[in-house]
């Protein structure tokens, strides 16, 4: 990205932005912020739900709302750190190692700022004027003056203005879809907490020691019976992956760990390659199957998946695998158990007062599931099923409209595409 419109000026940082020196002298300010790449400048209280600053932060530098704060520490997709401007909150104080500044607006528009530090212009721009070397403690080689020195192409400010006001409506549409899908994973994690506590249609719950459950109306008819059993009653085998990390990382076969399940799915996105020999004997202790249910045991505990990855996998032994006896229950209604809420509520109380995050074998193995008839875990299962489907469509609907806005910030932020002034 060297060629942008004639009509556009190259601007150091410098001429459109001034640095921010301001202290928070005296500590009048108690709102310390930190820099997200995804949520912007947002107060470390509701990020990390506690403080992580120093006590005394007189020397933080205080901003005020409509400044921005840049961060050069690396993070997944931001190679060069990030620049986010002040909107949550009228002031807030952020780290000294923060490059702070304020816009002239009569030069660039705020908004327009905020896609500018987004862009591929900002990232070539930090990287030219970073100085050679390995980065200290994850932060860019970049001084004050090398940041104020970097050069950026900008629009004619009508232009700037028309950019981000199409970009900003794109925005709007992915937080409207966003809102939506947070109200329909409330919905179905409210509809499962229903169904599985209080099945299709009954009315006569009684309390257990887990929460509630239908009363059997005949004692007699296991056809019509809910009950309590253990993961155990319910499976062929529950095994874990190997205790020991292969060696090679350059093979064909696909080895997980307990990273790799998360949000009800197996995620590849990292995944490492071992050779077949290492495969073989991994595979021999623990053969994991199409259907078979994953369940982290180590770290994270208590995420799920279904495998259905037709190729064989190889695991670590922080995932168990969970092979259904599908005769009395069905491995999609135990896969929506374990996902409950009434069930990680469960876990988290096996849990309590353990040095490390972690259930052995024989814990899971008496871990209970709450067993409606099999034709009651049919009909459960296809109503979350469903709301599962649905789930997943927006969010391929927020991912589409994610895709259109990066393509069509690059085209105008580019100047390949021009708007009508």
């Amino acid at each position: 990205m060297n060629k942008f419109p004639s009509n556009w000026s190259e601007m150091k940082i410098s001429q459109f932005a001034k640095r921010v020196k301001r202290k928070n002298s005296n500590q009048i300010c108690d709102n310390v912020l930190t820099i997200s790449a995804n949520d912007g400048l947002i107060a470390q209280k509701e990020y990390f739900k506690k403080i992580v600053a120093s006590k005394d932060t007189s020397g933080y530098t205080l901003l005020e709302n409509g400044e921005f704060a840049y961060n050069k520490s690396y993070s997944e997709g931001f190679p060069v750190g990030a620049a986010r401007r002040l909107r949550r909150y009228p002031d807030g104080i952020v780290s000294p190692l923060y490059i702070c500044f304020c816009i002239n607006q009569e030069i660039l528009d705020l908004r327009y700022a905020d896609y500018l530090f987004d862009s591929q212009w900002f990232i070539s721009a930090i990287y030219s004027n970073a100085k050679e070397g390995a980065r200290s403690h994850g932060l860019l080689n970049l001084g004050i003056n090398e940041f104020f020195e970097a050069s950026l192409p900008l629009p004619p400010l009508l232009e700037q203005k028309k950019i981000a006001s199409m970009l900003t409506s794109v925005d709007k549409a992915i937080a409207n879809i966003e809102k939506q899908i947070n109200k329909l994973q409330n919905l179905k994690k409210a509809t499962m907490n229903e169904l599985i506590s209080k099945g299709i249609g009954k009315t006569d719950i009684s309390d257990n020691e887990f929460g509630k459950i239908p009363k059997n109306s005949d004692m007699n008819d296991c056809s019509t019976n809910w009950s309590f059993e253990t993961l155990s009653d319910i499976s062929h085998r529950i095994i874990d992956g190997t205790h020991f990390s292969p060696k090679s990382k350059n093979g064909t076969n696909i080895y997980l760990t307990a990273k790799n399940i998360k949000d009800g799915k197996i995620n590849l996105d990292e995944i490492s390659l071992i050779s077949d020999e290492e495969h073989e004997v991994i595979y021999s202790r623990c053969d994991v199957k199409k259907g078979d249910i994953l369940f982290t045991k180590d770290g994270t505990v208590g995420e799920v998946a279904i495998n259905t990855l037709e190729d064989e996998l190889s695991l670590l032994s922080s995932v168990a695998v969970l092979k259904i006896n599908n005769k009395y229950c069905l491995t999609q209604y135990v896969y929506q158990w374990l996902r409950s809420s009434i069930f990680q509520d469960i876990i988290k109380k096996r849990l309590t007062g353990t040095a490390l995050s972690r259930l052995t074998l024989e814990k899971i193995n008496k871990l209970p599931i709450l067993f409606p008839p099999l034709s009651e875990q049919q009909k459960i299962t296809s109503i979350l099923t469903t709301m599962d489907k649905l789930i997943e469509t927006t969010k391929k609907q927020i991912n589409q409209t994610k895709s259109l806005k990066k393509s069509l910030m690059q085209d105008l932020l580019s100047g390949s595409k021009r708007v009508n002034i």
